[in-house]
Protein backbone atom coordinates (compact mmCIF):
# COMPACT_ATOMS: atom_id res chain seq x y z
CA UNK A 1 0.00 0.00 0.00
CA UNK A 2 1.42 3.39 -0.91
CA UNK A 3 1.78 6.31 1.49
CA UNK A 4 -1.08 8.07 -0.27
CA UNK A 5 -3.46 5.14 0.08
CA UNK A 6 -2.65 4.12 3.64
CA UNK A 7 -4.94 5.86 6.16
CA UNK A 8 -3.24 8.48 8.26
CA UNK A 9 -2.25 7.16 11.67
CA UNK A 10 -2.50 9.19 14.82
CA UNK A 11 0.93 9.76 16.32
CA UNK A 12 1.49 7.73 19.47
CA UNK A 13 3.33 9.32 22.37
CA UNK A 14 6.35 7.10 22.87
CA UNK A 15 9.90 7.99 23.70
CA UNK A 16 13.33 6.50 23.99
CA UNK A 17 13.96 2.89 23.06
CA UNK A 18 10.24 2.11 22.76
CA UNK A 19 9.92 4.64 19.95
CA UNK A 20 13.15 3.52 18.28
CA UNK A 21 11.97 -0.10 18.35
CA UNK A 22 8.67 0.88 16.71
CA UNK A 23 10.51 2.79 13.99
CA UNK A 24 12.87 -0.12 13.40
CA UNK A 25 9.94 -2.51 12.99
CA UNK A 26 8.25 -0.04 10.67
CA UNK A 27 11.21 0.42 8.33
CA UNK A 28 11.77 -3.33 8.04
CA UNK A 29 8.09 -3.85 7.23
CA UNK A 30 8.17 -1.00 4.71
CA UNK A 31 11.24 -2.45 2.97
CA UNK A 32 9.68 -5.91 2.89
CA UNK A 33 6.45 -4.55 1.41
CA UNK A 34 7.66 -1.75 -0.89
CA UNK A 35 11.35 -2.43 -1.49
CA UNK A 36 14.24 -0.16 -0.62
CA UNK A 37 13.44 2.28 -3.40
CA UNK A 38 9.93 2.62 -1.95
CA UNK A 39 11.10 3.74 1.47
CA UNK A 40 10.18 7.22 2.63
CA UNK A 41 10.23 9.07 5.91
CA UNK A 42 6.49 9.62 5.54
CA UNK A 43 5.78 5.91 5.09
CA UNK A 44 7.97 4.86 7.99
CA UNK A 45 6.49 7.46 10.33
CA UNK A 46 2.98 6.51 9.31
CA UNK A 47 3.55 2.82 9.95
CA UNK A 48 5.30 3.52 13.25
CA UNK A 49 2.46 5.85 14.22
CA UNK A 50 4.77 8.72 15.07
CA UNK A 51 5.57 12.17 13.76
CA UNK A 52 7.98 12.48 10.85
CA UNK A 53 10.00 14.99 12.88
CA UNK A 54 10.85 12.17 15.29
CA UNK A 55 12.71 10.43 12.48
CA UNK A 56 14.61 13.47 11.29
CA UNK A 57 15.88 14.17 14.78
CA UNK A 58 17.94 10.96 14.67
CA UNK A 59 18.33 9.86 11.04
CA UNK A 60 19.15 11.64 7.80
CA UNK A 61 17.44 9.23 5.41
CA UNK A 62 15.21 6.14 5.28
CA UNK A 63 18.23 4.01 4.43
CA UNK A 64 19.99 5.18 7.60
CA UNK A 65 17.04 3.85 9.57
CA UNK A 66 16.99 0.59 7.62
CA UNK A 67 20.68 -0.13 8.14
CA UNK A 68 20.39 0.51 11.88
CA UNK A 69 17.26 -1.62 12.13
CA UNK A 70 18.82 -4.55 10.28
CA UNK A 71 21.90 -4.37 12.51
CA UNK A 72 19.65 -4.48 15.56
CA UNK A 73 17.71 -7.52 14.37
CA UNK A 74 20.33 -9.45 12.38
CA UNK A 75 21.12 -12.78 14.10
CA UNK A 76 24.67 -13.56 15.20
CA UNK A 77 26.23 -16.99 15.15
CA UNK A 78 27.81 -18.08 18.45
CA UNK A 79 30.04 -21.15 18.00
CA UNK A 80 30.71 -23.60 20.83
CA UNK A 81 33.25 -21.84 23.10
CA UNK A 82 35.30 -25.02 23.53
CA UNK A 83 35.56 -25.45 19.74
CA UNK A 84 34.82 -29.16 20.09
CA UNK A 85 31.90 -29.62 17.68
CA UNK A 86 32.78 -28.19 14.28
CA UNK A 87 30.17 -30.23 12.40
CA UNK A 88 27.38 -29.31 14.81
CA UNK A 89 28.33 -25.65 14.81
CA UNK A 90 28.39 -25.54 11.01
CA UNK A 91 24.98 -27.19 10.75
CA UNK A 92 23.56 -24.76 13.31
CA UNK A 93 25.06 -21.81 11.45
CA UNK A 94 23.30 -22.88 8.25
CA UNK A 95 20.06 -23.41 10.16
CA UNK A 96 20.37 -19.86 11.49
CA UNK A 97 20.83 -18.57 7.95
CA UNK A 98 17.87 -20.66 6.75
CA UNK A 99 15.65 -19.29 9.50
CA UNK A 100 16.68 -15.77 8.53
CA UNK A 101 15.88 -16.44 4.85
CA UNK A 102 12.45 -17.79 5.73
CA UNK A 103 11.55 -15.06 8.24
CA UNK A 104 8.53 -13.35 6.74
CA UNK A 105 9.44 -9.71 7.29
CA UNK A 106 13.17 -9.40 7.96
CA UNK A 107 14.02 -12.02 5.36
CA UNK A 108 11.99 -10.22 2.70
CA UNK A 109 13.53 -6.90 3.68
CA UNK A 110 17.02 -8.33 3.26
CA UNK A 111 16.07 -9.72 -0.14
CA UNK A 112 14.86 -6.23 -1.05
CA UNK A 113 18.24 -4.84 0.01
CA UNK A 114 20.01 -7.44 -2.13
CA UNK A 115 17.80 -6.67 -5.13
CA UNK A 116 18.44 -2.93 -4.77
CA UNK A 117 22.14 -3.58 -4.35
CA UNK A 118 22.38 -5.24 -7.76
CA UNK A 119 22.38 -1.78 -9.31
CA UNK A 120 23.53 0.13 -6.22
CA UNK A 121 26.68 -1.64 -5.00
CA UNK A 122 27.33 1.11 -2.48
CA UNK A 123 24.25 -0.05 -0.57
CA UNK A 124 25.54 -3.62 -0.35
CA UNK A 125 28.93 -2.33 0.74
CA UNK A 126 27.26 -0.33 3.46
CA UNK A 127 25.46 -3.45 4.67
CA UNK A 128 28.76 -5.32 4.73
CA UNK A 129 30.63 -2.70 6.75
CA UNK A 130 27.79 -1.59 9.03
CA UNK A 131 25.85 -4.83 9.56
CA UNK A 132 27.49 -8.07 8.45
CA UNK A 133 31.02 -7.39 9.70
CA UNK A 134 29.92 -6.05 13.12
CA UNK A 135 27.70 -9.13 13.45
CA UNK A 136 30.55 -11.52 12.69
CA UNK A 137 30.35 -11.75 8.92
CA UNK A 138 28.97 -14.81 7.18
CA UNK A 139 27.56 -17.47 9.47
CA UNK A 140 29.88 -20.29 8.39
CA UNK A 141 32.86 -17.91 8.31
CA UNK A 142 32.24 -17.09 11.96
CA UNK A 143 32.39 -20.78 12.85
CA UNK A 144 35.42 -21.62 10.71
CA UNK A 145 37.44 -18.65 11.95
CA UNK A 146 36.53 -19.56 15.54
CA UNK A 147 37.95 -23.06 15.03
CA UNK A 148 40.98 -21.78 13.14
CA UNK A 149 41.79 -19.37 15.99
CA UNK A 150 41.83 -22.34 18.35
CA UNK A 151 44.07 -24.48 16.15
CA UNK A 152 41.35 -26.93 15.10
CA UNK A 153 41.26 -25.89 11.43
CA UNK A 154 44.13 -24.87 9.16
CA UNK A 155 43.78 -21.08 8.70
CA UNK A 156 45.01 -21.44 5.11
CA UNK A 157 41.78 -23.33 4.38
CA UNK A 158 39.61 -20.39 5.44
CA UNK A 159 39.20 -18.62 2.12
CA UNK A 160 36.51 -16.61 0.35
CA UNK A 161 35.54 -19.84 -1.42
CA UNK A 162 35.26 -22.15 1.58
CA UNK A 163 33.40 -19.57 3.65
CA UNK A 164 30.90 -18.95 0.84
CA UNK A 165 30.06 -22.58 0.09
CA UNK A 166 27.28 -23.16 2.59
CA UNK A 167 25.29 -19.99 2.04
CA UNK A 168 25.79 -20.17 -1.73
CA UNK A 169 24.42 -23.70 -1.90
CA UNK A 170 21.43 -22.71 0.21
CA UNK A 171 20.63 -19.81 -2.10
CA UNK A 172 20.99 -22.15 -5.09
CA UNK A 173 18.59 -24.60 -3.44
CA UNK A 174 15.99 -21.89 -2.92
CA UNK A 175 16.39 -20.76 -6.55
CA UNK A 176 15.82 -24.34 -7.75
CA UNK A 177 12.91 -24.95 -5.34
CA UNK A 178 10.81 -21.77 -5.25
CA UNK A 179 8.91 -21.33 -2.00
CA UNK A 180 10.98 -23.95 -0.18
CA UNK A 181 13.91 -23.82 2.20
CA UNK A 182 16.40 -26.69 2.65
CA UNK A 183 15.73 -29.22 5.38
CA UNK A 184 18.12 -29.80 8.26
CA UNK A 185 19.13 -33.09 6.63
CA UNK A 186 20.09 -31.24 3.46
CA UNK A 187 22.08 -28.71 5.48
CA UNK A 188 23.93 -31.59 7.16
CA UNK A 189 24.78 -32.94 3.69
CA UNK A 190 26.23 -29.56 2.70
CA UNK A 191 28.42 -29.69 5.79
CA UNK A 192 29.44 -33.35 5.45
CA UNK A 193 29.89 -33.53 1.68
CA UNK A 194 31.28 -30.09 0.90
CA UNK A 195 32.35 -27.79 3.74
CA UNK A 196 34.19 -30.26 5.97
CA UNK A 197 36.19 -31.83 3.11
CA UNK A 198 37.02 -28.34 1.83
CA UNK A 199 38.64 -27.42 5.16
CA UNK A 200 40.40 -30.77 5.57
CA UNK A 201 38.05 -32.45 8.01
CA UNK A 202 36.38 -35.85 7.69
CA UNK A 203 32.70 -35.78 8.74
CA UNK A 204 33.23 -38.50 11.33
CA UNK A 205 36.13 -36.68 12.98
Amino acid sequence: MTDQKRPAARATRRRGQELVDAIHRAVIAEAAENGVSGLSMEGIARRAETAKTSLYRRWGSPEDILVEAVLRHFPQETPTPEADNLRGDLVRSLELFRDLMSEATLGRALMAVFAEGLHRPELLQRMVTEVYEPRGGRFTRTVLEHYADRGEVDPARITDVTTDIGEAMMIKYCADHPGEVPSSDYLARIVDEVILPAVGWAPER
